[in-house]
């Protein structure tokens, strides 16, 4: 944000003609052009606008550090809203989400404006205090002697930890002889013989297969599980088809959330498929409009390329019915999915946006691919309308390339 945007914006407001009527070395006109420049600077991250709305924004910045300005200091400052460039309502509704999403942020400051401070050294003594966190009525005498008045060096010395005695563990030969009595689980066991010793599983990974060597639970009738009044969902969980498990680089491209490429990989990807460059720049244009409230912008490029490819070649497709298959592949590949589905969800998707638009349109006619009464048509019977005409239109041309295709259909079938 340079000083002289936030300058011309305090103009706006401030209704001064131009900004060499102003004195901006008034520590008011300081302040407020700061205040301006700070808001902006956070207000970028913090609030999301729309195109239409990005506009107007650092006049917002000025609108708040103005009324902000005069709340502190109850300065008889004017301004006017008049130059900024957005409807009254949204600027009031704009005002209140920037005061919303930048004030919680903001530190807490004294009057003279630096940032308070709290210190905590005070509370500690008192949360490790005996006297006020134990009860002193429960403690016994000697113990609240030695927690008051004893030195560091003898409580540390009472309280240190007393060296382990070694203390031999081994069955003692003076042990009584007498039978231990036996347990409820070990009344039908024969006699007290070792367990067997489990085998190390062949793989290096030391992980021993539970159903392997104690049987699985389903072969149990008598298991707690299976005996257990709660029944097994019926549903078993199933990852997502889509997402495929391994590296990032090669998840599907079409369903990577808020993945958008670059003008780069765009240009790329045009220029693959042929491409002019007047049809590439548009792509990147309605791309870079519309990619931003999209959660998955790759099935946009996907649907844009392909429409955009079958109409700039839509000659080599009526005379070679294999193109298409071969675009598909194609886009495919690129997209790292092996399922037709998700290309023809793409296309379906971005034909709803796009079609009705005038480039679009435009775009048809030019390679001959959609002419004008069938356009008209078409989005007559889309919105409804008393004039749209009984039967679709078609030129000569398109009428010869049909009944070509008929005729060698009749030729195939009968053999002629």
């Amino acid at each position: 944000m340079s000083t002289q945007q936030v300058r011309t914006c305090l103009t706006d407001l401030l209704g001064a003609k131009n900004d060499t009527n102003i004195d901006w070395q008034d520590q008011r006109l300081k302040k407020l052009a700061s205040t301006t420049a700070t808001l902006y600077n956070v207000s970028v991250s913090k609030v999301m606008l729309k195109n239409s709305e990005e506009l107007a924004r650092c006049h917002i910045c000025a609108l708040i550090a103005c009324q902000k300005l005069v709340e502190k200091y109850e300065d008889g400052l004017q301004f006017t809203e008049e130059k900024i460039p957005l409807p009254p309502d949204q600027i009031t509704k704009l005002v209140s989400i920037f005061k919303r999403n930048i004030w919680p942020n903001s530190p807490q400051k004294d009057p003279n404006g630096q940032p308070l401070r709290f210190d905590n050294v005070g509370l500690s003594s008192v949360r490790k205090s005996a006297v006020k966190n134990a009860r002193f009525t429960g403690i016994d005498p000697k113990t609240l002697q030695e927690q008051l008045f004893e030195t560091p060096s003898k409580s540390a010395r009472k309280r240190g930890i007393e060296q382990l005695k070694n203390v031999d563990l081994s069955p003692s030969k003076d042990t009584s002889l007498r039978a231990r009595r036996k347990l409820v689980f070990e009344a039908d066991t024969e006699s007290n013989l070792p367990l067997p010793v489990l085998q190390t599983p062949k793989n290096k990974s030391g992980i021993v297969n539970i159903p392997q060597v104690f049987g699985s639970i389903e072969d149990d009738p008598e298991s707690p599980l299976k005996q257990s009044p709660f029944k097994e969902s019926p549903y078993k969980y199933t990852p997502s088809p889509r997402k495929k498990r391994g590296k990032y680089n090669e998840w599907n491209m079409l369903y990577k959330k808020y993945y958008k490429p670059s003008g780069a990989e765009l240009v790329a990807l045009c220029n693959d498929f042929e491409l002019p460059e007047e049809v590439t720049h548009t792509i990147i244009s309605e791309f870079k409009n519309n990619a931003t409230y999209l959660a998955y912008p790759t099935q946009l490029v996907c649907g844009l390329v392909l429409l955009c490819t079958f109409i700039v070649f839509n000659q080599q497709r009526t005379e070679d019915s294999t193109i298409d298959n071969k675009l598909m592949k194609k886009m495919a590949a690129h997209m790292r999915t092996t399922k037709d589905e998700d290309i023809m969800e793409a296309i379906k998707i971005t034909k709803e946006l796009i079609d009705g638009q005038k480039w679009y349109r435009d775009l048809r006619i030019q390679f001959d691919y959609y002419d004008g009464s069938d356009y008209r048509n078409a989005i007559a019977v889309r919105i409804g309308s008393m004039l749209q005409d009984e039967y679709e239109v078609v030129s000569e041309e398109q009428y010869s390339i049909w009944k070509r295709k008929i005729i060698v259909d009749i030729s195939l079938r009968d053999g002629v």
